[in-house]
C-alpha cells in the first residue's frame, strides 16, 4: 500500500534557430535536484470507515531549462473510487488510470508549460480509498502507508481527520504527532520527520469481540477404542475465550507446555465424531490476561526444530548481524517478497533456510519461520501463533494457509517487559510498510501456539475428512459483549474412618461448568466442628472450562471422641459450598468396639494356638537331638515265650 511518484521532465534548450525538447523518465535523485515537491495529504474518515483522500501537490522548478510535462502517482491499493485530478482552480487535468494486481497508478499530463526557475505546478489528486480505514465490530483501524521516496520530497505532512464518534485513539504510531479538535473531528497531524521510515497506524477502541463456530471431524479407522485430542482456541495474554458450547463435551481438557488447550475424546471402533465449539473471543491490544507459568523455561524457545534451523551457519551469521527483533522484522519486510502464485497450488512449507535462499518465493509461513529462526539464533525466545486473521483485502493482507483461510505470525519474548510480543512481518511487507511491529492490530485471533513443536498441535480447520467438504472455521465480528458465567460444582469424597482424633485427607473435586477459565483462584476453607490441619486458604493456578481439579484437605476432630455431626464450608469465586462430613456416632462406636474386641480376641486365640504348636514341635525336636527314648504311645505286653 505504498505511495510513490514518477516524474517526466523536459529539457528546454533555446537558440536563435530552434527549441529542442527531450523527454525521459527521471530517477528520484535526479528529480530532487531539478524539482522541489511539496505534499499535504488529508485523510478524512467518515462514520462508516470510508476514507476520502485529498493530496495537495506543488511541483516547483529548481532550474530554468527544465520543466515537467507528466507526473504519476502509484498507490498500493486497487479499491479506489471517484478519482479526480485538478488544478488549484478546479480545472480538470487529463490523466490515465492503470491497475496492477495490487496497485493503482494515476498518470497525468500537464496541459500548460510552466517554464522558469521557481515556477510551479499546483494541483490536487483526490479519491476515495476503501483500504485506509476499516470499521468492524468495536474498532476503527486506520493504516496509512509510508511514502517510498520521502527523502526526495521537500516538505510532506499528513492530516488524519476522524469523527469524534470514535473517541480518542487508543494507539497511534508513530508517537510523534499533533492532536487537535476541528469541529466534530479529531485531527492528527504528522510531519515529514515523524514518518520517514514507516507509515501511520491509528486504532480507535481497545478491544474487539469475535463470534466463532469451529468444527472438528474425527474418525477411528481401527477395531479398538481410540483416544484423540483436538486443539481449542486458548486464552493468551492478548485474548480471552468465552465458550458457549462444546458438543459433545470432552473427557477432559488439559494444557500443554505452550499453553494450548487440548480436549480429549474417545471414539469407538470404525466410528466418526464431529465436535463443534462455539463462543466468543475478546482480543486486547495489550497483555491483559494474567496467565500462570507464562515465563517458564524460556531456553526451550531457543532450540532448533524442524523448519527452524537455528544452528545453521548461514542463519547464525545473519542473526548475528541483525541482533534485535525489530531488525529481524525489518529485514523480512525489506527483503522478502510474497509469492501470490503459491496460493493457487498445494503449499509445501519451505522452512527458514530455503526462504532466505529464495526470498521471492515465500508466504506467511516462511515469514514466520524465518523470524523465529533468526530470533532464536540471536538468543531471543520466539514461537509461532497460528489462527484466524481478519482482512478485507487479501491482496494487501494475504491469508496463505489454505485450510479454511488461516494465517501464521510470530511472537518474541521481551525480557524488559517480561511479555510475549506478537508481530506480523508478512502484513508489514505486503501492505508496503504499515507498522505491524510496534503494536499488532485487533484482527489476529490465536487458535494454537507452536513453540516446543514447530508443527503441532493442529489448529481448527485442519481436522478434515476426505469425503467431508465443509467450512469448518466461521469467525465474525460480534454485536454483543460476552457475559462471563461462574458455575462450579463441588464434591467431597467421603472418608469417615479417619475422624477418630487423627488427621485425615479429604479429596475435594471441583468441576468448572463456566464458560471461561479461571486463574490464580483462592479457595477458602472453614469448619466449626473440625480442626483444619491444612492451610485455610488454597490456590488453583488454572481451572479450564469443561474440566475438573482435585484438592487435598486435611482435618481432624477437636477431641479423640467422635463428633456426632460436622461440616466444612468451601468458598471460591463468590460461590459457597457446605459439605456434611460423615462422622461416627456413639452407637456406631460401640458396634465398632465390639467388632474390634472380637477381632482382637480371635487374633489372640490364633496367636496362642500357633505358639503352643510351635513350642510342642520345638520340644520334640530337642528330644530327638538328645536321643532320649520316648514314651510309647500305647502299652506293649512282655514276651514270656522262653520261660524262666
Amino acid at each position: 500500500m505504498t505511495n510513490k511518484s514518477i516524474l517526466k521532465k523536459v529539457f528546454v534548450v533555446t537558440s536563435l534557430l530552434f527549441t529542442f525538447f527531450f523527454f525521459l523518465f527521471t530517477s528520484p535523485a535526479v528529480a530532487a535536484s531539478e524539482f522541489s515537491t511539496d505534499f499535504v495529504t488529508t485523510y478524512s474518515v467518515d462514520t462508516n470507515g470510508t476514507t476520502q483522500v485529498d493530496q495537495d501537490i506543488t511541483l516547483t522548478n529548481k532550474i530554468s531549462n527544465v520543466y515537467a510535462t507528466e507526473y504519476a502517482l502509484e498507490i498500493g491499493s486497487t479499491r479506489l473510487e471517484d478519482i479526480k485530478v485538478q488544478t488549484i482552480d478546479h480545472q480538470e487535468i487529463p490523466h490515465q488510470i492503470t491497475q496492477t494486481e495490487n496497485t493503482t497508478a494515476i498518470a497525468l499530463t500537464f496541459p500548460d508549460k510552466v517554464v522558469g526557475k521557481n515556477q510551479s505546478h499546483h494541483f490536487t489528486i483526490s479519491y476515495t480509498n476503501h483500504d485506509v480505514a476499516v470499521h468492524n465490530g468495536k474498532v476503527l483501524e486506520v493504516n496509512i502507508p509510508k511514502v517510498n521516496n520521502i527523502d526526495d520530497i521537500n516538505s510532506f505532512s499528513i492530516k488524519l481527520l476522524v469523527p469524534q464518534y470514535y473517541g480518542q485513539p487508543s494507539v497511534v504510531t508513530p508517537k510523534t504527532y499533533q492532536y487537535l479538535q476541528q469541529g466534530n473531528y479529531n485531527l492528527l497531524v504528522f510531519d515529514k520527520n515523524a514518518i520517514t521510515t514507516r507509515g501511520i497506524t491509528a486504532l480507535f477502541g481497545d478491544q474487539q469481540v469475535f463470534d466463532f463456530n469451529l468444527k472438528y471431524h474425527l474418525e477411528n479407522t481401527t477395531v479398538n477404542d481410540g483416544i484423540t485430542q483436538i486443539a481449542l482456541p486458548p486464552d493468551t495474554p492478548y485474548q480471552k475465550l468465552y465458550y458457549q458450547s462444546l458438543d459433545p463435551e470432552p473427557l477432559s481438557i488439559s494444557q500443554d507446555g505452550d499453553g494450548n488447550w487440548l480436549a480429549t475424546y474417545t471414539i469407538k471402533p470404525k466410528e466418526r465424531l464431529d465436535v463443534t465449539a462455539t463462543g466468543q473471543a475478546v482480543l486486547y491490544l495489550k497483555p491483559t490476561i494474567d496467565l500462570p507459568h507464562q515465563n517458564a523455561d524460556l531456553s526451550l524457545y531457543l532450540t532448533e526444530q524442524p523448519y527452524w534451523p537455528v544452528n545453521d551457519p548461514q542463519i547464525k551469521e545473519l542473526a548475528a548481524s541483525l541482533k534485535t527483533p525489530q531488525a529481524i522484522y525489518q529485514y523480512l519486510v525489506d527483503n522478502f517478497s510474497y509469492d501470490y502464485s503459491r496460493l493457487d497450488t498445494s503449499i509445501d512449507r519451505l522452512g527458514a533456510l530455503k526462504a532466505i535462499q529464495s526470498p521471492g518465493n515465500v508466504i506467511c509461513q516462511e515469514f514466520t519461520d524465518t523470524f523465529i529462526t533468526l530470533a532464536r539464533a540471536a538468543g531471543i525466545p520466539a514461537r509461532e501463533l497460528n489462527g484466524f486473521a481478519y482482512t478485507e483485502n487479501s491482496k494487501l493482507r494475504p491469508l496463505s494457509l489454505v485450510q479454511d483461510v488461516l494465517h501464521s505470525w510470530p511472537e518474541y519474548y521481551d525480557a524488559t517487559s517480561k511479555n510475549w510480543i506478537p508481530v506480523d512481518p508478512t502484513w508489514g511487507n505486503t501492505t508496503g510498510g504499515v507498522d505491524y511491529f510496534s503494536t499488532l492490530d485487533l484482527n489476529h485471533f490465536v487458535f494454537v501456539i507452536h513453540g516446543l513443536n514447530s508443527s503441532t498441535p493442529y489448529p481448527a480447520g485442519y481436522y478434515k475428512l476426505e469425503d467431508v467438504n465443509s467450512k469448518d472455521v466461521l469467525v465474525t465480528f460480534s454485536s454483543t459483549e460476552p457475559v462471563p458465567t461462574t458455575n462450579i460444582s463441588s464434591e467431597l469424597e467421603p472418608n469417615p474412618l479417619g475422624l477418630l482424633g487423627f488427621p485425615i485427607s479429604q479429596s475435594l473435586h471441583l468441576h468448572n461448568h463456566s464458560n471461561i477459565a479461571f486463574y490464580h483462584t483462592s479457595v477458602d476453607l472453614a469448619s466449626q466442628d473440625f480442626v483444619l490441619t491444612s492451610p485455610q486458604q488454597l490456590s488453583i493456578d488454572t481451572l479450564l472450562p469443561f474440566t475438573s481439579t482435585t484438592l487435598s484437605l486435611k482435618l481432624k476432630p477437636p477431641t479423640l471422641l467422635p463428633v456426632a455431626s460436622g461440616s466444612i464450608t468451601i468458598i471460591l469465586l463468590n460461590q459457597t459450598f457446605v459439605h456434611q462430613l460423615q462422622t461416627i456416632t456413639h452407637q456406631q462406636l460401640i458396634y465398632l468396639c465390639y467388632a474390634v474386641l472380637a477381632t482382637i480376641t480371635a487374633l489372640i486365640a490364633t496367636l496362642t494356638w500357633r505358639l503352643l504348636v510351635h513350642r510342642y514341635k520345638q520340644h520334640r525336636a530337642l528330644r530327638r537331638q538328645s536321643q532320649e527314648p520316648e514314651e510309647p504311645d500305647h502299652f506293649v505286653p512282655p514276651d514270656h515265650s522262653q520261660g524262666s
